[in-house]
């Protein structure tokens, strides 16, 4: 079993991503197979609109983080800071989920019970991932309307 602290790790590997705003070219070719019809997302101007004002609101709440996370130097503190970074972007651009790994995290628990421990860390890994999941999600949309709608993301530059 892993511990939380490793499955926080593990969760957070993938968010070592240069620049919190993911272009067309960032989503491996594995996904973008799969996600051809995703990526075929028939995106309007007002969600466009939408979109890329959430990801300015996103990028300038989470600027400290992904400032840690540039400057980070060994691998603990580095998946200490993207798991930081990867809540910040959560609560932007998916607050229900983000919610749920608050909850996951400041639910009580009896340490010395073998069976509440790992319900709890059961818990906390399945939000996280479905957190992980949403941001990817998200950042997968924002990438196709960036490029459908570049004029909206002109501020956002890298």
């Amino acid at each position: 079993h892993m511990s939380v602290q490793e499955s926080k790790k593990r969760a957070n590997e993938p968010a070592k991503a240069k620049s919190m705003i993911l272009t067309k070219d960032d989503i491996p070719d594995d996904q973008q197979e799969v996600d051809d019809d995703a990526l075929d997302i028939r995106i309007t101007d007002e969600e466009a609109r939408d979109i890329a004002k959430k990801f300015a609101t996103m990028l300038d709440q989470c600027k400290h983080a992904e400032q840690l996370v540039r400057n980070c130097k060994d691998e603990a503190e580095c998946s200490q800071y993207a798991a930081a970074l990867s809540m910040c972007l959560a609560k932007v651009v998916c607050p229900v989920q983000h919610d749920s790994v608050a909850e996951a995290l400041n639910a009580n628990y009896n340490e010395n019970n073998e069976k509440e421990t790992e319900a709890y860390n059961a818990t906390f890994e399945k939000a996280l991932e479905n957190m992980s999941v949403c941001v990817v999600g998200k950042s997968q949309v924002a990438a196709v309307a960036r490029e459908k709608y570049p004029n909206y993301f002109s501020e956002l530059k890298k």
